[in-house]
């Protein structure tokens, strides 16, 4: 019986995390976008100097963050079943109030809208 009502538990919790699934992700997204990162032995801030660099490099924008941040966002995005809201136009609209100036960089610039959808693209398959 307990492990009856643990499944049912179970079911309703990963329903309850895939339904909210992209707030929860934004959340996530605009908490790592507001930390530093070490960049080339150097602690700074994710700013558009910083993304520009990444896309002209055509570097992982994940490899920036503690592992433990990875570890975090991926835990979330394990538990939805459907990921098919998970793209670069979706990221810029989550990031656009927080982040008007990165929003806008990919917004932009095509070879960096083009790189963010490699970035979310690669995470997708590390799932």
């Amino acid at each position: 019986m307990l492990d009856n009502i643990k499944s049912v538990g179970s079911l309703a919790m990963k329903g309850l995390l895939s339904a909210n699934a992209p707030a929860i992700v934004k959340g996530v997204l605009i908490e790592i976008l507001h930390t530093e990162v070490l960049y080339k032995g150097r602690r700074r801030k994710v700013s558009v100097k910083l993304l520009v660099d990444l896309v002209n490099e055509n570097a992982s924008l994940w490899a920036l963050f503690p592992q433990e941040t990875y570890v975090k966002a991926m835990n979330v995005l394990k538990q939805v079943s459907d990921l098919n809201w998970f793209t670069a136009e979706w990221m810029v609209e989550a990031i656009k109030e927080d982040h008007p100036a990165l929003a806008s960089l990919f917004l932009s610039w095509r070879k960096a809208h083009n790189w963010l959808g490699r970035q979310i693209e690669a995470t997708k398959k590390d799932l």
